[in-house]
């Protein structure tokens, strides 16, 4: 499956799975400053913005960004 989004202005295709979480994705692909915490969406550092709103990304499904502008620390 295909992700397709901007990432930190970068417009990218990422090669993902059904069942992926953002913050793996992130990570996999050298976005390191997305930390994965408690996995819960409880502890917030794994906050990211998508289309100009922070989002837990351990708790978001990868699809959910699809054709969407993300923002990593590595980006601001």
């Amino acid at each position: 499956m295909r992700l397709n989004t901007i990432i930190n202005g970068s417009k990218l295709s990422l090669e993902i799975r059904p069942d992926e979480f953002l913050v793996e994705t992130l990570r996999r692909y050298g976005y390191i400053g997305v930390k994965q915490g408690c996995d819960t969406g409880s502890c917030g550092v794994c906050t990211i913005h998508l289309n100009g709103k922070a989002v837990l990304s351990c708790v978001l499904l990868c699809a959910k960004a699809e054709g969407g502008e993300i923002t990593t620390i590595e980006g601001v």
